[in-house]
């Protein structure tokens, strides 16, 4: 089947940007926050509902989480990069790994070790670029799913 034959849904596909703004409503803490930190509420609380929209794209955004496999950078640390940058930081400013500092109230180093220093440190690894190669793949990841994916109807 060719590409001007084959049957393509109408509906909204969001932009890559939009996707991610969208996702980060719903992520961003403690301002704008809709899932509240324990199920029962306050008084005085309100409850706030996300659009059909932004589940939509939360749940997009989600996906390349999980297909995401970037080398060099856990995928733990994925979701906090993509954090970081949402909130204004900058690659620069991004560590990949937290050292394990010793607790000082634990003599016998049971819950933490002092790292040594390795040849890696001493090399000076450039988490910048890590970080910034791994914010794109994830960008590439995002805009194939979001391609593939079914295209939102609103209700």
């Amino acid at each position: 089947m060719t590409g001007r034959k084959t049957i393509v849904r109408s509906g909204r596909r969001p932009g890559l940007e939009e996707c991610l703004e969208a996702w980060w409503r719903i992520v961003d803490t403690p301002a704008g926050r809709i899932l509240p930190d324990t199920p029962h509420g306050i008084a005085g609380d309100e409850v706030q509902h996300c659009s059909a929209f932004d589940m939509y794209c939360w749940r997009l955004v989600c996906e390349a989480f999980a297909a995401s496999r970037v080398r060099g950078i856990p995928p733990t640390r994925l979701y906090r990069l993509v954090v970081h940058i949402q909130s204004g930081g900058k690659f620069k400013d991004f560590r990949i790994d937290d050292l394990v500092d010793p607790d000082p109230e634990d003599p016998r180093a049971f819950r933490s070790k002092p790292r040594e220093t390795t040849n890696i440190d001493r090399l000076g690894v450039d988490d910048a670029w890590i970080a910034r190669s791994a914010y794109a793949r994830f960008r590439t990841v995002l805009k194939t799913i979001i391609r593939s994916s079914d295209p939102y109807f609103p209700s």
